[in-house]
């Protein structure tokens, strides 16, 4: 994601991802929900986490961005990424 949208998520929940001048942001999704449900009074006992993963369980389940991935790297480009923390 780009940076204008990863500025409405707190630091704890993002990721910089650097690939040569090109600069964006994962932010874990599963993370950030679960904050904003117990900030608005659920209990963190009543909030269950799926293991799955969209990207890596994308037999069961559409991935936009594995799609993406896969179409760049049919490209013949080789998109590695620097993650940095």
């Amino acid at each position: 994601m780009d940076e204008k949208v990863a500025e409405t998520f707190a630091y704890e929940f993002k990721t910089l991802v650097k690939n040569g001048r090109k600069v964006k942001f994962f932010v874990d999704l599963k993370k950030a929900n679960a904050a904003q449900l117990m900030k608005c009074g659920v209990p963190e006992n009543q909030i269950e986490i799926s293991k799955f993963s969209t990207v890596l369980d994308n037999q069961d389940y559409f991935s936009h961005r594995k799609r993406e991935r896969e179409n760049r790297t049919n490209d013949g480009v080789d998109w590695g990424e620097e993650i940095v923390t």
